[in-house]
């Protein structure tokens, strides 16, 4: 059964705080103290496993974020260094490189002299 709060009117209209007609008390339904602890117990319970599932969800996130931009690293470098071996492979196979190179007398540079 719940607790009722009541006012009895008629002492706080003697002291002329309020001026009540024709009723002599007034009485609200309330909580006992124990309930309103329990009520209070409960929802920091929830609150604390609400914060702890947000925590864990932000840390998760940032982890999958920090392996996306590995994993767009990775990819970047294997395109850079495709890309430079197709350059390569292409200039070693059109022949631009002249055939005689090593040949004496056509040194473009001599050390020492």
């Amino acid at each position: 059964m719940k607790p009722l709060v009541c006012l009895n009117w008629n002492r706080l209209a003697s002291r002329n705080e309020f001026s009540i007609v024709g009723r002599k008390s007034f009485c609200l339904p309330g909580f006992t103290l124990v309930e309103l602890l329990v009520t209070i117990a409960a929802g920091a319970f929830l609150m604390a496993g609400a914060a702890s599932l947000i925590t864990s969800q932000i840390r998760s996130n940032i982890v999958s974020e920090l392996a996306q931009r590995v994993r767009d690293d990775a990819n970047r470098l294997n395109f850079l260094l495709q890309t430079e071996a197709g350059e390569a492979i292409s200039i070693t196979r059109s022949g631009s490189i002249p055939n005689n190179c090593g040949e004496s007398g056509t040194t473009a540079f001599q050390f020492g002299s």
